[in-house]
């Protein structure tokens, strides 16, 4: 009697679908580009490996192995669907956070969203005379932020020039910018 065919291993069916991939098809400025994009999820293990990397096929390959790792991370219901979330997110970015030549992914908020997700709660305040225009960004607690202080995650972006142009200046959240006196130093620098 026939036996059927084993089922193929878990690092085959990578191959095939790696071969199937966006990754396989990169040329170098791309995979270059979606490298650094990428490493706004990575941890500093995966910064420091990144770095090293020469060829576009290594980057490549890299690239799909990661967001292979954020898959199992994530409990991806498909293959590659944390990679399609955070090309949703890159997209959303780009889109909202241009400013000049500069791509939104590149931006302060771009980075945020992609890393993060929309806000729950965005705070925006233009007319205030003590200030120049800034934005404060608020999420849901959960296990994902790793807080200073209690209470929800937060991000203060502040238009320095006035000119639409949102820097990072304080967040609770461990790894990210903390002055939490921000607007104090803020009043007193447009006061003089």
């Amino acid at each position: 009697s026939e036996e059927p065919p084993p089922k193929p291993s878990a690092s085959a069916n990578d191959s095939l679908l790696y071969a199937g991939s966006d990754f396989a098809r990169l040329g170098d400025v791309e995979a270059t580009e979606r490298l650094a994009q990428s490493m706004y999820w990575a941890d500093e293990t995966d910064k420091k490996i990144a770095k090293k990397l020469t060829s576009t096929e290594s980057k490549s390959r890299f690239l799909f192995g990661f967001w292979r790792a954020e898959d199992e991370k994530l409990h991806s219901q498909q293959p590659l669907d944390a990679y399609r979330l955070f090309m949703k997110r890159l997209a959303e970015a780009t889109k909202q956070f241009n400013y000049q030549k500069t791509p939104g992914w590149k931006s302060d908020r771009g980075r945020i969203y992609i890393t993060f997700g929309p806000p729950k709660q965005i705070q925006n305040v233009s007319f205030d005379p003590s200030y120049q225009p800034y934005i404060i960004w608020t999420y849901d607690p959960d296990q994902s932020f790793h807080l200073r202080v209690n209470g929800s995650p937060e991000f203060d972006f502040l238009d320095k020039q006035g000119g639409g142009n949102y820097y990072l200046v304080n967040s609770n959240v461990i790894t990210e910018n903390y002055e939490p006196d921000w607007m104090t130093q803020e009043a007193l620098r447009l006061a003089h």
